[in-house]
């Protein structure tokens, strides 16, 4: 059964006088979507390295209903949340942006779901370097969950941009 967050609040006022009114709770919860469904989704946010960090929170919106068989799980719209967990300029003869992106929760219906999905796949772009997702990904910088990938530039002349619109795959 699904829980639903409640706000709290403490207040340090006069006897008399009255508590100031309780926000409504915030969302329903809904229960953790199960490891390795297939979700497409559309980048909502851009990433531009002249004004992105590390920390600044990432969305997207589901491009089709997510299923688990006959049951739609995840619709189509809602609104996927993530964080920017590596952006790393390396410079040199060839200039680039290893980056990695981090999906974790989904909203939809006032209801929100948690999970870890791990990019599968993206959208060729101007800039990615290679298809392949999370290559020559250091061991001691990979964290469950966080997909790598490689975007050349990142000179001011030539600044790095992950588009809005960009099609993914997390699974």
């Amino acid at each position: 059964m699904p829980s639903v967050c409640r706000g709290t609040s403490i207040w340090f006022g006069d006897e008399g006088s009255k508590a100031p009114q309780v926000a409504e709770p915030i969302a329903e919860v809904a229960l953790a979507l199960p490891m390795g469904l297939e979700i497409a989704l559309k980048l909502e946010t851009s990433i531009d390295s002249a004004h992105a960090a590390v920390g600044d929170e990432i969305r997207a919106s589901v491009s089709k209903n997510v299923r688990i068989g006959d049951e739609i799980v995840l619709p189509r719209g809602a609104v996927v949340k993530g964080v920017l967990r590596r952006f790393d300029r390396h410079v040199g003869n060839r200039p680039y942006y290893a980056v990695g992106i981090e999906f974790t929760e989904a909203e939809y219906n006032g209801k929100r779901s948690v999970f870890f999905g791990k990019l599968e796949e993206i959208a060729r772009f101007q800039g990615l370097h290679r298809s392949v997702i999370g290559f020559d990904v250091p061991a001691d910088t990979t964290q469950p969950g966080v997909g790598y990938f490689y975007v050349e530039g990142g000179t001011e002349s030539h600044p790095v941009l992950v588009p809005k619109g960009l099609s993914l795959n997390v699974g």
